[in-house]
């Protein structure tokens, strides 16, 4: 509210235009924190399953998760937000994350995000791109 009083309308669009790219940045940020927390216990030598640090990130990448389903599953922010996720690799990072291997959760959404990021529709239009 501030910046549009000032009529420095400039910087407000400037975070519109970089909003999905900044989330998914601080999701990646997070991804690392959680594999950085799965190497820290290893280091300690500690059994507790549920890493203080990792754990919030790793609830904060589910959160993340959850975001970009509505977003993919949404037309009219699937056409500008798919192509974001297919340029950053998305998929493939979160495949290879720690929180892949240890999260059944992370898992489960990572699954739905694919799904919709691959659902056969026209972006532009709605319409159906295979004959069923």
């Amino acid at each position: 509210k501030l910046v549009a009083m000032r009529g420095d309308k400039k910087v407000a669009s400037s975070l519109e235009a970089r909003f999905a790219s900044l989330i998914m940045r601080s999701f990646f940020d997070a991804l690392a924190d959680v594999e950085k927390g799965k190497a820290d216990n290893r280091a300690a030598n500690d059994d507790d399953d549920d890493i203080a640090g990792a754990g919030g990130a790793l609830a904060y990448c589910h959160k993340c998760l959850e975001l970009f389903i509505d977003l993919l599953s949404q037309l009219h922010t699937r056409r500008f937000f798919r192509p974001l996720l297919a340029d950053a690799h998305f998929v493939v990072k979160c495949q290879l994350s720690a929180a892949a291997r240890s999260s059944h959760l992370f898992v489960q959404l990572l699954d739905m995000v694919r799904f919709y990021q691959d659902f056969e529709i026209d972006d532009t239009t709605g319409e159906s791109l295979t004959d069923q």
